[in-house]
């Protein structure tokens, strides 16, 4: 099924892509609705399906927003990692919880890399005919 089934590509926008802080905030965003879906909800011990909506409905909100943004005139490889970021940054907040584990010393290096990958990254990849800037 999931070979035949193609989803369309976006329809390009004029529009301007959004600041990358606005993506990377909006990606921390809906990784701490995610979060509080998947494990709030069933720490409430709602019934399953009420949980289950409750995360694909975050989900399927996160695609929709992604997805009209990536057609947007300016999307380029530098939001696609801040959106990364932003999703991965829940997980550098609350990694300090659990010291014991290292976390801590993984997120950090993992930050380090992600810093360092941005200051790399160009703005678009040469031949780029989905997202030209």
């Amino acid at each position: 099924v999931g070979t035949r089934w193609r989803i369309p590509a976006p329809r390009p926008s004029a529009k301007r892509a959004p600041r990358l802080w606005t993506v990377r905030l909006v990606g921390f965003g809906f990784a701490v609705l995610y979060f509080f879906a998947f494990y709030g909800m069933a720490a409430a011990q709602p019934y399953a399906l009420v949980a289950m909506g409750s995360v694909l409905l975050v989900v399927a909100w996160a695609w929709w927003r992604v997805r009209s943004w990536s057609a947007r005139a300016g999307w380029g490889n530098q939001h696609v990692l801040a959106l990364a970021t932003g999703a991965l940054t829940l997980g550098f907040v609350i990694s300090p919880v659990s010291v014991a584990t290292g976390l801590p010393i993984l997120a950090l290096v993992f930050l380090g890399y992600v810093v360092w990958l941005a200051r790399r990254t160009p703005l678009t990849v040469e031949g780029d005919a989905v997202h030209p800037s």
